[in-house]
């Protein structure tokens, strides 16, 4: 479901899905995802991180107000 553009950046520049930081999103490593940093993610994987969150929280709207609405 994801626009043409944003596949491409999810693939990395040559197309190959074994290339580019974003390849295992949303399923990154907790330890030596990128090379030279331990435990670091880059802007754009948190970005997406958090996208995807936010869009989880939309994407239940209902079921959420139900479970908050109850008394």
């Amino acid at each position: 479901m994801l626009k043409h553009e944003v596949r491409q950046l999810l693939r990395g520049r040559s197309g190959d899905p074994g290339e580019g930081s974003l390849v295992r999103f949303p399923h990154y490593r907790t330890i030596g995802e990128n090379p030279g940093a331990l435990t670091r993610l880059t802007p754009a994987q948190v970005n997406l991180l958090a996208e995807l969150a936010g869009w989880g929280v939309l994407a239940s709207e209902a079921t959420l107000r139900d479970v908050f609405d109850r008394e």
